[in-house]
């Protein structure tokens, strides 16, 4: 037993006796005597000389010779408590004694309270034991006792579930911050671990118990946890990138319809964007500075003109494009040559897929798994088409087309700039006469006002170029060759978007804008 548990009655004896003590009896007894006193008048009135207990406006007082008894009273071998105006406590305690709902003082009955030892803080129940490895609920909070009985603080382990008690040894519940991490203790004070439902929002607590943020992989799906924990739904913008959380808070991934809309999302759950002034710009960046190699890469037998590689040359960014698309693109790199004083240039160009391959996977901005969209000129609308980009349509000279369209027709493939008035298309494409080049469809063997622009472009901005491959009639194409095939339309909303509004624009006025932003 620690010192000063002991309930020790010595006080009390001294102050009132050890005597046995009786129950008060319901019974109060008034022993009236007489007093004559003369009142104003001058006459004589009799007084009553109230002794023992009396009740009077339901309180009871204690008598003697007619004064009631202040202070502590012992009646037979019961100690009574009256308080200063006479009126008996009951059920209450009166300093370090507790006197019962019949006023009677209880021995041994001492008021509970909080004591403190060289070990700790432990708490006295008023019959003098303690609470010993347990909960209990003082002034309306909770304090859990270890096995020497003293209040514990911190996190503790009890009864398979983790509680954590502030310095003062209160158990806490909500949200706490403890040491650097957020935690959720439920209402009964256990921490919480798992997916938890507080108030509208969902949030994720680790297993030990610290609040998830960012992204988290849980059950096989990712989840994005705002920085204030809450599992984020719907649209969610990163780092400039668009992601898409479903209702259950899962990212996701591949083709889906959001509001009526198609989107794609990578593998990772970034949204792609297609933007047709991204297709448009980066389909003119190789025009006349690249030339064409079937495979992808140069082929020295193509029309003789292996030679003019040398001299040429090849845009250095190639290469590690084509490095990164081994895995879908047959390049075949040449040896190296000299030209011009000790200047190396490889046989590397693009050839009709390869240019379309390229342009595409640089105009999708974050939608890219790494594969790219690099395949054979039949297959690229169809890849487009799994990405929800678009849809391909078989198409006619009759057609209507528009910038950004990228045609497949046997053995070729090409990027429209769009339509003059006579009907005439303007595209861009990789050939064997010349490399990535701009051009136009004619009918029969007439000109075109798409083949004049297309010459015209090329004379003044690739001199270069044109002096090398800018025979008359280079920059035109048979229109019944080149657009009876396979159309891919880009599906503006969605992944899809048109800021300039290029797809209504005539080929001329493309062209315009073009050399706007060369």
């Amino acid at each position: 037993m620690r010192n000063g548990k002991r309930l020790i009655a010595m006080a009390m004896v001294v102050v009132i006796g050890t005597m046995e003590l009786p129950a008060l009896h319901a019974g109060a007894e008034n022993v009236a005597g007489i007093v004559e006193q003369t009142a104003n008048d001058g006459k004589t009135v009799a007084q009553d000389l109230q002794q023992g207990w009396v009740l009077e406006d339901g309180y009871w007082y204690y008598y003697e010779d007619g004064q009631s008894v202040t202070g502590w009273k012992m009646v037979g071998p019961t100690y009574y408590y009256m308080y200063e105006d006479g009126r008996m406590a009951a059920d209450t305690w009166i300093g370090e004694y507790y006197v019962n709902a019949r006023g009677a003082w209880i021995e041994g009955k001492r008021p509970a309270k909080w004591m403190k030892d060289s070990n700790g803080w432990w708490y006295r129940n008023d019959n003098g034991s303690y609470p010993v490895s347990s909960w209990k609920q003082i002034d309306g909070a909770w304090y859990y006792f270890n096995a020497a009985g003293y209040r514990t603080t911190g996190w503790q382990y009890v009864s398979g579930a983790w509680y954590w008690l502030d310095t003062d040894g209160v158990m806490q519940t909500g949200w706490k911050y403890i040491n650097g991490a957020w935690y959720y203790l439920k209402p009964w004070g256990g921490m919480a671990t798992g997916w938890q439902q507080v108030g509208r929002a969902w949030y994720y607590l680790q297993s030990w118990g610290g609040m998830a943020t960012g992204w988290q992989q849980i059950d096989g799906y990712w989840y994005y946890l705002n920085e204030g924990g809450d599992m984020a739904v719907g649209w969610k913008k990163l780092d400039d990138v668009w992601y898409y959380l479903n209702t259950a808070g899962r990212m996701v991934t591949g083709k889906a319809s959001v509001n009526g809309a198609v989107y794609y999302f990578n593998s990772w759950g970034a949204m792609a964007e297609v933007d047709i002034v991204n297709i448009i710009t980066n389909a003119i960046k190789p025009v006349g500075k690249t030339l064409y190699v079937w495979g992808g890469g140069w082929n020295a037998a193509d029309n003789g003109s292996g030679e003019t590689a040398l001299y040429e040359g090849v845009w250095p960014q190639w290469e590690q494009y084509f490095q990164n698309n081994k895995n879908n693109y047959s390049y075949k790199p040449g040896q190296t040559a000299w030209q011009n004083g000790n200047r190396e240039y490889r046989f590397w160009g693009l050839d009709c897929s390869g240019y379309l391959g390229w342009t595409v996977y640089n105009s999708v901005t974050v939608g890219k798994d790494g594969n790219g969209y690099v395949t054979a000129s039949t297959g690229l609308a169809e890849s487009l088409m799994s990405y929800g980009f678009g849809n391909a349509t078989a198409c006619t000279p009759n057609s209507r087309f528009y910038p950004g369209d990228i045609v497949s027709i046997k053995g070729h493939c090409f990027l429209c700039l769009g339509q003059c008035q006579d009907g005439s298309v303007l595209i861009l494409h990789s050939t064997p006469n010349g490399g990535v080049q701009m051009s136009g469809t004619v009918n029969g063997r007439g000109s075109s006002q798409a083949s004049r622009l297309a010459q015209e472009f090329m004379r003044q901005y690739y001199p270069e170029w044109w002096n090398c491959f800018g025979k008359e009639g280079r920059q035109s194409v048979s229109a019944v060759s080149y657009l009876n095939g396979t159309k891919f339309s880009w599906q503006k909303g969605g992944s899809v978007s048109d800021e300039e509004s290029l797809q209504w624009m005539t080929a001329d006025q493309v062209l315009e804008y073009i050399k706007a932003n060369q």
